[in-house]
């Protein structure tokens, strides 16, 4: 029934946002103690997530940085899920109708806002909201979806409110230096190869009825070797099957 129930609002938001948000829920991994290595990134969220459920104002935007197959995008579902807030994940809205890609921008900040308490979650923010030099290039539509994101997050009121931005980036960089103004940057780095034994032996639910050998030596090894190919834990899944 609760299940039914999250679908529901999910299906009210897409419907509502006119498929500029959609509602985020935990999938498998649905605790930071299930999400192996990542200590101190797991402490950081952990106390951030403990503020914002005692309603007390968080600063900047938070954007989580690193390579792709981290679990970034777990790790700030979580964050709202301990924190007992809403994460609505902004779609690329950029429409080819004139004025369409303003209007559902306009439209997502108000539904979050509505939402309250939530978190809008910005995946690969520096591809999501285009930088100052494309606005020539598309006749301004993208300095005005700039604009309108950089008014959004000055807007002390909305932490007061409860709506908290988060992001995730691949490049960084690549973002404008008035967005990067708006966001403290939190590095979300890979397993290191002692934390790979646990990774891969978090695997074996998915395995299919298959056998993962636990000899702790032959995992290390494995671990070490997983490393130096420089493999994701996506990749060591893909590995593994």
């Amino acid at each position: 029934e609760a299940s039914a129930v999250v679908q529901a609002k999910g299906e009210s938001i897409v419907k509502i946002s006119e498929g500029a948000l959609s509602l985020e829920e935990a999938g498998e991994l649905a605790a930071f103690d299930q999400v192996v290595g990542m200590r101190v990134v797991k402490q950081v969220l952990t106390a951030i997530a403990e503020l914002m459920r005692q309603g007390r104002p968080t600063g900047r935007g938070l954007c989580l940085v690193g390579p792709p197959g981290t679990c970034k995008t777990v790790l700030i579902v979580l964050v709202a899920q301990l924190a007992g807030y809403n994460c609505l994940k902004m779609a690329q809205v950029k429409d080819a109708l004139v004025g369409r890609s303003e209007y559902l921008i306009r439209l997502a900040i108000s539904l979050v806002a509505a939402c309250a308490p939530a978190i809008l979650f910005i995946d690969e923010i520096d591809k999501a909201i285009p930088g100052q030099h494309q606005g020539v290039a598309d006749g301004g539509v993208s300095s005005d979806q700039l604009a309108q994101m950089q008014q959004f997050l000055a807007r002390d009121d909305l932490r007061h409110k409860g709506v908290f931005i988060m992001a995730t980036s691949n490049a960084p960089q690549n973002l404008g230096t008035a967005l990067q103004d708006r966001f403290v940057f939190l590095p979300v780095l890979g397993v290191i190869p002692d934390e790979i034994p646990d990774l891969l032996r978090s695997f074996v639910p998915r395995l299919k009825g298959k056998l993962l050998d636990n000899d702790e030596g032959l995992l290390l090894q494995a671990g070490q070797r997983l490393y130096d190919l420089g493999a994701s834990p996506r990749q060591m899944l893909d590995v593994i099957q």
